[in-house]
C-alpha cells in the first residue's frame, strides 16, 4: 500500500522541499510510515541540486550529496513488523537476527548508505 501514487510523487517533493526551504535539517521517519523512507531517499537523490552531482559508493548506493549531505536523517524499525496484533498492540520485533535485515532494508529504501540516527520504534 502506498500513500501518495504520482509518477515522482510531486506533492510529497513539494513538501519536503518547502521543509528545506524553511530551513528544517532534520527528518524522522520509520520503516512502518508506509512508504516514507522511499519518498525521503527519491527527493534526496532526485533534487535538482543532486540530478548533476550523483556519486555511488561501491555498494551501488548513491552517497550523501546535495541536499541529503545537510539534512540529518534519522528512522525508526522494529514496530510491528511480522508479529501479530494482539488486543490493539504492535509488538517490537527487535531479536538479533531481524536488526542487521531492518537496517539494510531502510538504507535500500532510502538510497542512502548511512543514517545518523537509527534506533527502535517504541
Amino acid at each position: 500500500m502506498h500513500c501518495l501514487v504520482s509518477p515522482i510523487n510531486s506533492v510529497p517533493s513539494q513538501v519536503l522541499d518547502a521543509v528545506y526551504d524553511a530551513g528544517i535539517r532534520h527528518l524522522d521517519t520509520a520503516d512502518v510510515y508506509l512508504d516514507s523512507e522511499v519518498l525521503i531517499g527519491r527527493w534526496c537523490v532526485s533534487s535538482p541540486s543532486l540530478m548533476v552531482d550523483r556519486a555511488y559508493n561501491a555498494f551501488g548506493r548513491l552517497q550523501k550529496t546535495g541536499k541529503r549531505s545537510e539534512m540529518f536523517l534519522a528512522t525508526k524499525f522494529g514496530l510491528g513488523h511480522g508479529e501479530p496484533v494482539e488486543d490493539g498492540i504492535l509488538h517490537v520485533k527487535a531479536d538479533p537476527e531481524y536488526v542487521p535485515v531492518a537496517l539494510s532494508k531502510s538504507l535500500d529504501r532510502l538510497q542512502v548508505d548511512y543514517v545518523d540516527l537509527w534506533y527502535l520504534h517504541r
